[in-house]
């Protein structure tokens, strides 16, 4: 019995010292991308050039197979990505079901698009982050369907039968619990809390360097307008 409760013990602090480690080094990760993507917003005006540097490290960090950023003059891609059809099908989706949110998530787009005969295999998990609302700049991460096979204590689903003596339907227990396999498709690897507070961090640090550039843009018009007035 001590044995057993000291192997209990044992694998459970395991367990919290590898999570602990792992949160770390992912805090870590996210704030080593945030300062080098501070310092070249506030040095570089070229926002699309530098999306365009960080393309790689936005794909690894989330584990995508593929991202598409939106600026007004262009689209960019990387990887493996929906088609324009398909990725013109999926901004129309996500405005739809979620029109004033900045920050979107999915991990089954392919299951609520399966009565569509349209092909989103490399785009069953979608994370999306944008600046205004009119989307003029945006950034998508697309991730693959995984074919997943779950295992259960029987089959899960319960029978429903009549019963003459209550006069009504009820529902009857497992009648056996021998290993029940179902397999899942049209999802992706869910996104992860860790994703989530990398979306949102990078969603912040761009946002606010892009109200930033504008403001600078204004008060230079204004002061444009002012010495035109003057030379008038």
């Amino acid at each position: 019995k001590n044995l057993c409760l000291f192997i209990t013990n044992y694998a459970a602090n395991r367990f919290l010292v590898t999570e602990r480690d792992l949160s770390l080094e992912q805090a870590e990760l996210i704030r080593n991308i945030e300062l080098d993507l501070k310092e070249k917003l506030f040095y570089n005006q070229s926002l699309e050039l530098i999306l365009d540097d960080f393309s790689e490290s936005f794909m690894k960090i989330l584990s995508a197979s593929g991202l598409i950023i939106k600026t007004p003059e262009t689209i960019i891609r990387y990887g493996d990505t929906p088609s324009d059809l398909v990725y013109s099908e999926i901004r129309k989706d996500i405005k739809e079901a979620s029109p004033i949110d900045e920050i979107y998530t999915t991990h089954q787009y392919s299951l609520e698009k399966s009565n569509k005969k349209i092909y989103t295999d490399n785009c069953s998990g979608i994370a999306r982050i944008k600046f205004d609302q009119n989307e003029l700049y945006s950034i998508y991460w697309f991730r693959k369907e995984i074919i997943k096979e779950e295992i259960w204590a029987g089959n899960p689903e319960k029978v429903k039968t009549f019963s003459e003596e209550h006069q009504a339907y009820i529902f009857n227990p497992r009648n056996n619990f021998d290993a029940w396999r179902n397999i899942v498709y049209k999802q992706a690897e869910q996104w992860s809390n860790f994703d989530l507070k990398f979306l949102h961090r990078i969603h912040q640090i761009i946002k606010e360097s892009i109200l930033r550039k504008m403001e600078e843009t204004r008060e230079l018009n204004e002061r444009l307008i002012e010495i035109n007035n003057r030379l008038d």
